[in-house]
C-alpha cells in the first residue's frame, strides 16, 4: 500500500491512481472481508473522488461489521452533509 499512498501524495489529482487504490482495496477485502481499516480506507478514497453514494455504501458495510463505531458514524454523517450541500 505504501507505493499507492506515496503516488497519491505526489499526484493527488491523478484520479487513475485513486481508482487503482479502490481496486487494490477490493482485492484485499476478498481476503479479509471483516477488515475495518480496509473498508474505512476505501470509503475515504470514494470521498476523495467525490463518489459520495459509494462512500455511504462502504460506510454502511463497515457499520454492519462494527455497528458501534462512532468514528465511522461521524464520517458517514459528514459525507451525508456533503451530499446535501452539493444538492443545493
Amino acid at each position: 500500500m505504501d507505493v499507492f499512498d506515496k503516488a497519491t501524495q505526489i499526484h493527488p489529482d491523478n484520479s487513475d491512481l485513486w481508482y487503482k487504490k479502490i481496486d487494490l482495496y477490493d482485492k484485499m477485502l476478498e481476503l479479509e472481508p471483516d477488515n475495518t481499516e480496509l473498508w474505512s480506507n476505501k470509503a475515504t478514497v470514494f470521498e476523495r473522488l467525490k463518489m459520495y453514494s459509494e462512500s455511504i455504501k462502504t460506510y454502511d458495510k463497515l457499520l454492519e461489521i462494527d455497528p458501534l463505531n462512532k468514528k465511522v458514524m461521524h464520517h458517514r454523517q459528514l459525507v451525508l452533509e456533503l451530499i446535501n450541500k452539493n444538492a443545493l
